[in-house]
């Protein structure tokens, strides 16, 4: 299957690109994996998760989940990340489906608040990226919620570590994390979390 995702608004670097690949590599063939995403907008970087896995032919579970309102970086004219559509209707959930029609029968979008959403799993997670709102509070609530997830070689990770209120809320919560350009990227067997799980 070709990949579309250039076709769909939204963020998404070679960076990003590298960490859902590697990703999917390390996944096993004989079993299956739950993969995460946290935060999907209008799906551009689900669209690129989905065709990866099917490419890859291994069973993996792959989770989206959004409340799909955009979150308030959205909402501020004077946020880069400002985008018009989510400030006058705050519903991407239209867009989000459209844009995934190719790939939603590998997609399980959870349409939920990502600290809720995290309860349902626990030690069953093999990867989660993180990139829904981007505050200091938000940040460190998903990393606390969705750490608690992980099996015990599982990987956390997300985007734009170069923003200040995300690199303080991994460096505050995570200790032991690697740099992928605008990623950061949390081994869990590799480095504990500060204060234990």
């Amino acid at each position: 299957m070709e990949h579309f995702y250039d076709n769909i608004r939204g963020w998404f670097d070679p960076d990003f690109e590298r960490v859902y690949r590697e990703a999917v590599e390390r996944a096993p063939s004989d079993r299956g994996s739950i993969f995460v995403e946290v935060g999907a907008f209008r799906g551009k970087s689900t669209a690129f998760m989905a065709v990866e896995i099917i490419r890859s032919g291994k069973p993996i579970k792959f989770y989206t989940v959004d409340h799909w309102m955009g979150s308030s970086e959205h909402r501020d004219p004077d946020c880069s990340t400002y985008d018009v559509e989510v400030a006058e209707t705050l519903d991407l959930w239209p867009a989000f489906v459209e844009n995934l029609l190719p790939v939603l029968h590998v997609v399980h979008p959870i349409s939920i608040d990502s600290a809720v959403a995290g309860i349902q799993w626990r030690s069953e997670v093999d990867f989660v990226f993180i990139d829904a709102s981007h505050d200091e509070s938000s940040v460190l609530r998903d990393i606390d919620v969705w750490k608690r997830t992980l099996k015990e070689d599982g990987v956390m990770a997300g985007h734009d570590i170069a923003w200040a209120s995300v690199f303080r809320s991994v460096s505050s919560a995570l200790t032991g994390w690697d740099r992928v350009g605008s990623c950061w990227v949390w081994n869990k067997t590799k480095a504990p979390v500060v204060g234990g799980v």
